[in-house]
């Protein structure tokens, strides 16, 4: 079913050709860089497991606390197909704040909750929120390094 797309709400494929303004060249200028990043935090959000492992939750939340060397040392331990989307999120998410269309810190808030959750239905300890959107700002932060 080449160019189907999927009926909004219900998940099933339409057969309908993708719109012009999708397949041409056009389709950088006529999507926002804010309704792509609100689309990758509907996406991470709906994921059964977070792009940061439980396992590494700990170690993440500890690097928010201490440095951008501890937060790069922390995704140093993710999975290759982990990192690499990391990697494209990130440079993603970078151009986002260059070209102004959120600040690092704003993408940091709402990108930390859906790519680094707490292990199994618990709760985030007192503290845990704000480490954790340092330690995306720290990684947001880190140019060319991650």
């Amino acid at each position: 079913m080449d160019g189907a797309v999927v009926a909004e709400g219900r998940g099933e494929l339409t057969g309908a050709p993708l719109p012009e303004a999708i397949d041409g060249q056009t389709a950088a200028h006529d999507v926002g860089v804010d309704s792509v990043a609100t689309c990758l935090v509907e996406l991470f959000g709906a994921l059964p497991a977070p792009l940061i492992p439980a396992e590494l939750y700990a170690a993440c939340i500890e690097a928010g606390a201490l440095s951008r060397a501890a937060a790069l040392e922390a995704v140093e331990e993710l999975a290759p197909a982990n990192l690499t989307v990391l990697v494209y999120l990130l440079a993603f998410l970078r151009d986002a704040v260059e070209r102004g269309a959120a600040s690092a810190r704003r993408v940091a808030r709402v990108f930390s909750v859906v790519l680094l959750r707490a292990p199994g239905a618990l709760a985030p300890a007192d503290g845990d929120i704000e480490r954790a959107e340092q330690f995306m700002w720290f990684l947001l932060r880190s140019h060319g390094t991650v």
